[in-house]
């Protein structure tokens, strides 16, 4: 997914609501493929990052905090779940041979 979504669910702390438009409005432009929408899109692009944006607050003040987040980086702060794993699997490699490429050919 996007490695800009920051974890906002934090043990410390509470996000703040800019934190929040932010997560939301990095998802919504990464679902709809624009950084900044065309004239004709932008109020449709709006109203989902508000949309988005108050069900993140939703969710986030529903949420118990009574066991701690996923693994907490130095700053206290949240991370992702799968990085671990991800970070494996790309030191191990995928279990697939690799195409071998000869020294001077030109593929690409």
């Amino acid at each position: 997914m996007c490695r800009s979504i920051k974890v906002l669910r934090r043990q410390n702390s509470a996000p703040n609501e800019q934190e929040i438009h932010e997560a939301a409005l990095q998802f919504v432009r990464k679902i709809s493929g624009y950084r900044t929408p065309s004239k004709k899109n932008a109020d449709s692009f709006d109203a989902a990052v508000e949309d988005v944006t108050r069900s993140s607050r939703r969710l986030l003040e529903s949420l118990a905090l009574n066991t701690p987040a996923a693994s907490p980086h130095k700053d206290g702060a949240a991370g992702d779940q799968g990085e671990g794993e991800q970070r494996r699997r790309v030191q191990q490699g995928s279990g697939r041979p690799r195409a071998r490429i000869r020294a001077g050919s030109t593929r690409a």
